[in-house]
């Protein structure tokens, strides 16, 4: 119904923090949400993250990694005959998308 109306629904499953886990490690495992929450406060990636704390300093180096992160999880779900658009899929996020249309824009 989104994409009827010209939007382009952005979904993080299990959670938005995939997108930042995305900057530092690849996987097609399930998480819950609580598993990438720990995997963030690993040592190399964001020791202390909280869901309120702003970690774009943090992470805006690695952009280009969860771009290509989140692509292949895409293709992942794919190669499995998924519905990607479906809320079906873990690990999957399409954040990046906001980057193509950012991206697009700009030229």
């Amino acid at each position: 119904m989104a994409k009827s109306k010209g939007f382009i629904p952005i979904i993080s499953s299990p959670c938005f923090e995939l997108w930042f886990f995305n900057h530092f490690s690849y996987s097609t495992r399930d998480f819950s949400s609580k598993e990438l929450i720990r995997e963030l406060r690993k040592k190399d990636k964001i020791p202390n993250y909280r869901k309120n704390k702003n970690v774009y300093e943090k992470i805006k180096k690695y952009e280009n990694i969860a771009i290509k992160n989140s692509k292949s999880q895409k293709e992942y779900h794919l190669s499995l005959g998924k519905n990607i658009e479906s809320f079906g899929c873990n690990p999957l996020t399409n954040v990046d998308e906001i980057f193509k249309i950012i991206s697009q824009k700009e030229e």
